[in-house]
C-alpha cells in the first residue's frame, strides 16, 4: 500500500472514530488518556498523542501514527523512530480505533489530539513468525555460501531454494535475492542443468533495477548454449499449461493434425511449458466451428478439464483446387501458395482470443510431417516469438516455473 493510500485510510478511520465528538478546551480530559486500557488476552492497546497541529485532521493522524509506532516497537524494536507507513508496510493489519477514544483540544497554537488503538495479539504472533523466518533466511544464506565454498553444491542448492521459497513471507531479510538467484544459476550451470541456469539468469536480467547486475546476468547467459526456440514463451505465458488444437483440412472436414501436434508438444516440453492435445477430445464439427465461427467454447471446456490456461489452435487449410499448381514468373515455374495457416491463442478462463494471425503456405505434394515442421518453424519464429504479447498469470493460480 502506498503512503498516499495509507494517509487516506488513516483519515477515514479517524473521522469514523470521532463520531459526534466536539472540540474541547482541556478542562476535563477523559481518563483513558492517562490510564489507557491494559493489554488483555486478545488485544494490545496503545494511546497516541499529537502536539498542536495546524488542522484537526493532521492532529488526529499524527496521534494515530504515534500509537501505531508504539505497537510496532513491541515486535520490531529496531524500528524505533521509523514512520508509520514503514511499520504498516511490513504487515500490520487489523489495527482499530477503540470506540469513543478520540479526543481533540483546540488551543491558540493549534489542535492537540489523543487516540487509543487496539491490535489483536494473533496479528502480533503472525508478525513475530515472519521476523523469525527472516532471521532464519539470513542464516540460510550464510550456510549456503559456506556449503558452496566447500564444494557441497546440492546442499547449497537446497538452502538457496529454501531462501527463495520463504522470501515473500519473511520480514527483516538482509539477503540480496538477486545474488541468491545468480548463485543458484551458477550451481545449475556447473551441474549442466542449462535450462534451470537460464531461468535463474533470466529472472535477474528481467527484473533487476541495477544496470551492473543486469550486465552480470547477461554475461552469464552468454556463457550458456542457445536455448530451445520456444523458451521465451515460458515467461511470456507465465508457465501456464497449453492445450493444443492442431487441425488440418484438405477440402473435407477438419481433422486432427497429429504431426503438427507432436512438433508443438516437443517445443512446449523443451520450454518447460506443460502441454496437452485436446483435439483428440473434439469432433469434426467442433473443430470447424472453432476456426470458421471463432467459437472455441467447447475447446475451452475440454482444456479446463485438463487444467490448461491457454489454447493454441492452429488450422492448416489446404485449397485442393490450387494444390500442386504452378505459375510462371520471369520464365520460371514457381509453386502457387495453396494453403493458409491460421492460428489463435485463446484464454481458457473466458474464451478471449488474445492473439491471432495467419500466413500462406505451399502444401504441394509434400507429406504431412514436412508440412508440420515448416508450419511450426514459421509460426514460432515469425509470429509467436516476435509478436505474441506477454500474458498475466490468472488470479488464484500458482506459477509453474523451472526451479530457481
Amino acid at each position: 500500500m502506498c503512503e498516499r493510500g495509507l494517509a487516506g485510510l488513516l483519515l477515514c478511520l479517524l473521522a469514523a472514530g470521532t463520531g459526534c465528538h466536539s472540540l474541547h478546551s482541556g478542562a476535563s480530559r477523559p481518563a483513558w488518556i492517562n490510564e489507557p486500557k491494559s493489554d488483555d488476552s486478545l488485544y494490545l492497546y496503545r494511546v497516541g498523542h499529537a502536539m498542536p497541529q495546524p488542522t484537526e485532521e493532521a492532529a488526529r493522524e499524527i496521534a494515530y501514527q504515534h500509537a501505531l509506532n508504539d505497537i510496532a516497537k513491541t515486535v520490531l524494536p529496531r524500528m524505533a523512530g521509523s514512520t508509520v507507513p514503514a511499520a504498516l508496510a511490513v504487515g500490520f493489519e487489523r489495527v482499530e480505533l477503540v470506540p469513543g477514544c478520540t479526543y481533540v483540544e483546540r488551543h491558540d497554537a493549534g489542535f492537540e489530539a489523543w487516540v487509543q488503538i487496539s491490535w489483536p495479539l494473533a496479528e502480533k504472533q503472525k508478525i513475530i513468525k515472519r521476523i523469525e523466518l527472516g532471521d532464519r533466511i539470513n542464516g540460510l544464506w550464510a550456510q549456503a555460501q559456506s556449503a558452496l565454498n566447500q564444494g557441497q553444491m546440492e546442499i547449497a542448492k537446497s538452502l538457496l531454494a529454501d531462501i527463495l521459497k520463504g522470501k515473500e513471507q519473511a520480514l527483516g531479510v538482509s539477503v540480496d535475492m538477486e545474488a541468491v538467484k545468480l548463485m543458484m544459476g551458477d550451481i545449475h550451470r556447473e551441474q549442466r542443468n542449462v535450462l534451470d541456469a537460464r531461468a535463474c539468469y533470466d529472472s535477474v536480467l528481467n527484473v533487476s533495477t541495477s544496470a551492473a547486475v543486469r550486465r552480470v546476468a547477461a554475461d552469464k547467459l552468454r556463457m550458456l548454449p542457445d536455448p530451445p526456440r520456444f523458451w521465451p514463451m515460458h515467461d511470456r505465458w507465465n508457465g501456464q499449461k497449453v492445450a493444443l488444437v492442431c487441425v488440418i483440412r484438405d477440402g473435407k472436414d477438419c481433422r486432427r493434425f497429429a504431426d503438427l501436434t507432436h512438433v508443438l508438444l516437443k517445443d512446449c516440453g523443451e520450454a518447460r511449458l506443460p502441454a496437452v492435445d485436446v483435439a483428440l477430445d473434439l469432433d469434426a464439427v467442433t473443430l470447424s466451428n472453432g476456426f470458421d465461427k471463432l467459437d472455441f467454447t467447447v475447446a475451452c471446456k475440454a482444456a479446463a478439464l485438463r487444467a490448461a490456461g491457454l489454447i493454441l489452435a492452429v488450422l492448416y487449410d489446404i485449397d485442393p483446387a490450387k494444390r500442386g499448381t504452378t505459375q510462371v514468373n520471369m520464365g520460371v515455374k514457381i509453386p502457387v501458395p495453396d494453403s493458409v495457416v491460421r492460428f489463435f491463442l485463446v484464454r481458457v478462463a473466458d474464451g478471449t482470443i488474445v492473439y491471432n494471425g495467419q500466413f500462406r503456405e505451399v502444401a504441394g505434394a509434400y507429406e504431412e510431417p514436412r508440412l508440420a515442421d515448416r508450419a511450426a518453424v514459421i509460426l514460432v519464429t515469425k509470429y509467436l516469438l516476435p509478436s505474441c504479447p506477454a500474458l498475466p498469470r490468472p488470479v488464484g493460480t500458482s506459477e509453474n516455473r523451472p526451479a530457481l
